[in-house]
C-alpha cells in the first residue's frame, strides 16, 4: 500500500542517500515512494525515477505522471479461467509468459 512505499522508500534512503531510482512492486506502493521523496526534499525525476507496475487509472494523473509497466491482466485471469474450465489447454509445463508494456511518463528521467 501508500504506507509501505513510503516507509521502505525512508528506509532506503537512510542507507542509501544518493540512490537515483525506486521500482515499486505496484503503483501504489511507487506513489508513496513519491511521497517520501518529495518530503525529503528530492525532486522526480530530478534527483530520483520512480516507476511502478499495474498502470493504474491515476498513475497518469500525478505529478509528475507515474511511468508504470501495463501488464494484461484482464487478459490473463480470462485465460486462467478458460484452463480452469478445460476450455483451453495449459502451457507447456503449466506456465504461461505475461508481456507487459512499459508506459515511460514523467517520473522517469535517462540513467545517472
Amino acid at each position: 500500500d501508500r504506507r509501505s512505499g513510503y516507509d521502505a522508500t525512508d528506509e532506503l534512503l537512510r542507507r542509501a542517500p544518493d540512490l537515483t531510482a525506486v521500482v515499486a512492486a505496484n503503483d501504489t506502493v511507487a506513489l508513496g515512494a513519491c511521497a517520501a521523496l518529495r518530503d525529503k526534499g528530492l525532486r522526480i525525476p530530478d534527483d530520483v525515477s520512480v516507476a511502478g507496475f499495474d498502470d493504474l487509472p491515476f498513475s497518469i494523473d500525478a505529478v509528475p505522471a507515474l511511468t508504470t509497466v501495463r501488464l494484461p491482466l484482464h487478459e490473463a485471469g480470462a485465460r486462467a479461467g478458460r484452463i480452469a474450465m478445460s476450455k483451453e489447454k495449459p502451457p507447456p509445463g503449466g506456465v504461461a509468459t505475461v508481456h507487459g508494456e512499459l508506459m515511460v511518463r514523467g517520473s522517469t528521467a535517462g540513467p545517472r
